[in-house]
């Protein structure tokens, strides 16, 4: 491997340990905004989701940010705000607490949910790109 492409997985790390660094602290800001109630939707964590499914969605589809700036927001910024590991750990924990049908149906509406925003961020993306006047 020669100097440049170094040069370049270097540059790469870096942005995508930057953007981690962005997520990271508007996940920690809303998680403080929001603090979850045991025999509650864990709002906090549903919203980070559903922005980042969405986010990723349209960033996904948009083609136009380059390499880098892709590795910065995509595996950056959206994977270090939504959480998949929290959302499972919030799920358990309801069931374990007995309030099992707030844990079913949260779990539903996060995958639910989730899915219809990386659609519409996608849609919105194509919408654009080909200059739709529903934008």
């Amino acid at each position: 491997m020669d100097l440049s492409s170094h040069r370049t997985i270097a540059a790469d790390y870096l942005a995508i340990a930057a953007g981690g660094a962005v997520g990271s602290l508007a996940r920690h800001w809303i998680a403080t905004a929001l603090p979850p109630a045991p025999a509650a939707i864990p709002w906090a964590t549903l919203i980070a989701n559903l922005v980042g499914s969405f986010a990723l969605g349209y960033v996904a589809r948009a083609g136009i940010l380059g390499r880098r700036q892709l590795l910065f927001v995509s595996v950056g910024v959206i994977a270090s705000f939504t959480t998949f590991s929290t959302l499972a750990g919030e799920i358990a924990q309801r069931g374990a607490d007995g309030y099992l049908s707030l844990a079913a149906g949260y779990a539903a509406a996060t995958v639910v949910c989730g899915l219809l925003a990386a659609w519409a961020g996608a849609e919105l993306a194509i919408r654009r790109a080909a200059g739709g006047a529903d934008t």
